[in-house]
């Protein structure tokens, strides 16, 4: 299921980059502390082979960009 669900990331990524697509956020679905960033450094990867070099976070509604 894992690897199933990096395919389907993988996939998204690239068709969004392909429509023009550079703003992006990330987050967790953690439901335990130790979980929390679990898979990061592979969207991280899969974002920057995709020309994706930073992501959008967002701090009181107001955005900002952090490079990745």
């Amino acid at each position: 299921p894992q690897q199933q669900a990096i395919e389907r990331m993988k996939y998204i990524v690239e068709l969004y980059a392909s429509l023009g697509g550079r703003k992006i956020t990330i987050g967790s679905d953690a439901h335990t502390a130790d979980r929390h960033k679990n898979g990061f450094e592979t969207v991280k990867a899969v974002l920057k082979e995709n020309g994706i070099n930073s992501v959008c976070v967002f701090v009181k509604r107001k955005e900002y960009t952090v490079q990745i």
